[in-house]
């Protein structure tokens, strides 16, 4: 895997904080798919996609749209359709790995996020948090 994963798997909630994180059962199968077609760990595309969205297909910020929160000015796509929105995801993911040569999934979130944007520092804690309560929920593999 291109980014390594130490956190395989996953049953269905986990807790971050004093929130509750279940991933949508509809695009548990796509953040697999996505997850195994382009070698990003799971976890980490679920966490994202919380802290972007709370997993909502709808959501909005300026240019950036959907489920991922990716910013459709560099990433055109249908931003409502969630299997598109998590592969313009993955691809941003892709060139952020490639132009910074970044396999740190911290680095990887601060790239995501804009580092230096306000929320910055906590936006990768949310990120490293959810994704490590994800692990847990499934025996800390």
């Amino acid at each position: 895997m291109i980014v390594s994963a130490l956190l395989i798997g996953l049953t269905g909630t986990a807790a971050a904080g004093n929130d509750k994180v279940e991933v949508p059962a509809d695009l548990k199968p796509i953040f697999e798919e996505k997850a195994d077609e382009y070698g990003i760990d799971e976890y980490f595309l679920e966490a994202l996609a919380w802290r972007e969205s709370r997993f909502k297909t709808t959501a909005s910020n300026g240019n950036c749209k959907g489920l991922m929160e990716v910013n459709v000015k560099y990433y055109p796509h249908d931003w409502k359709d969630p299997e598109q929105n998590i592969d313009a995801a993955c691809r941003c993911i892709m060139a952020i790995i490639n132009q910074y040569d970044a396999e740190d999934l911290g680095d990887i979130a601060s790239y995501y996020h804009g580092e230096g944007k306000p929320g910055y520092s906590s936006y990768v804690q949310d990120v490293d948090r959810v994704q490590r309560a994800l692990a847990e929920e499934d025996g800390g593999q």
